[in-house]
């Protein structure tokens, strides 16, 4: 089988993570819109319990932490691009954790 091919099981598998990632971005941006929870709180909050179960052995699977881990990525990009937008920077440039790099 060719390198970076998945079996049809896998495709569910990474297409069903995809779906969960993009439904917790559109949930948080509607509970940012409404007050409900603050800009970050989310994902900081998702950090705070990673870190929390990754020293209790055996609590967490390494797969469930890959998952949270995306979606806090995927949180935390999403503000990223909130405040780039908001502060007016170009298209040009995109916001990355490491600062503001041309595209």
């Amino acid at each position: 089988m060719p390198k970076g091919k998945l079996l049809p099981e896998g495709e569910v598998i990474a297409a069903y993570g995809a779906a969960m990632v993009a439904a917790f971005q559109v949930l948080i941006n509607c509970l940012e819109e409404n007050g409900a929870v603050e800009p970050r709180q989310f994902p900081d909050a998702l950090g705070v319990y990673m870190e929390m179960v990754k020293s209790s052995k055996g609590a967490v699977s390494d797969v469930t932490l890959a998952v949270l881990r995306d979606i806090r990525t995927a949180t935390l990009t999403q503000i990223s691009l909130q405040t780039q937008a908001n502060l007016g920077c170009p298209s040009h440039f995109r916001w990355e954790f490491v600062g503001i790099v041309a595209s």
